[in-house]
């Protein structure tokens, strides 16, 4: 929605898969291998500890301008939250809308997430237009995370 004629930028979608294809030709990308949830075999980490899991993550979201005639540009944040909702990793990243295009893609690459527990950990995306700004909230994207390894002794 837009706020007092200035250009805005709409969060489409966004989705956690293992790697993307581009076509050449017509530049359409293919999401490979959607994660949802992953199964980890080694043992959880002992409480209060953060180990990382290796694992190749993209981050693919799409953008959109509210209006095609003004061209505007954002970031947008990443903030990854463990089950508890303790932030783990935060991130930013250009949203580039100046071109004559009325959406962008963006894509963040993760070659592994720290993670302190068995349960929902959550990719949260904000944006804003502006450093003056305050974070819009754009959606939540969730990982559930499940080990199938002997808990650690002393729990």
């Amino acid at each position: 929605m837009a706020e007092s004629g200035l250009a805005m930028i709409e969060h489409l979608w966004s989705v956690l898969c293992s790697r993307i294809l581009t076509d050449e030709k017509t530049r359409n990308i293919s999401l490979i291998d959607i994660v949802g949830q992953v199964s980890v075999t080694s043992e959880l980490p002992k409480e209060g500890e953060t180990s990382i899991l290796t694992i190749p993550l993209v981050l693919a979201s799409m953008w959109r301008r509210s209006d095609l005639n003004i061209p505007t540009q954002g970031e947008f944040q990443i903030i990854l939250t463990d089950p508890k909702g303790k932030e783990l990793a935060r991130g930013e990243m250009l949203i580039d809308l100046t071109q004559k295009h009325l959406r962008a893609r963006t894509m963040c690459n993760f070659n592994g997430i720290p993670v302190t527990e068995a349960g929902t950990y959550r990719f949260g995306i904000h944006f804003r237009v502006s450093t003056e700004d305050e974070w819009r909230y754009a959606s939540s994207v969730p990982l559930e995370v499940s080990f199938s390894g002997e808990p650690n002794e002393g729990e």
